[in-house]
């Protein structure tokens, strides 16, 4: 699987990503890049940027620096993304960084 299947896989277990779609804020096949301009140019809630930033964060650790006590404040369906990213069993290695 690419890096972008990946990363993919592992934003659609965040159910925001699924409501950004619905709602028209991101492209129903969009990219890093769709999510990146999200994130810089719309306004969003807290809660979408937070989910977003993470994902980018996993993308590209180095330009989307994330607070891991973000991840508190988030609702169980978000934090179960989390943990499934954090054990591996989303992508199949723990804390997989593309």
């Amino acid at each position: 699987m690419s890096p972008l299947q990946s990363w993919k896989l592992l934003a659609n277990t965040f159910h925001a990503i699924d409501l950004l779609i619905r709602y028209g804020k991101l492209p129903a096949e969009y990219k890093p890049e769709d999510a990146i301009h999200l994130y810089k140019e719309v306004p969003l809630s807290t809660h979408e940027r937070n989910i977003l930033g993470f994902l980018l964060h996993v993308w590209n650790k180095y330009d989307f620096p994330f607070e891991l006590s973000e991840v508190e404040g988030w609702d169980p369906r978000h934090q179960q993304a989390f943990i499934g990213w954090v054990t591996g069993k989303t992508l199949g290695r723990p804390m997989r960084y593309f």
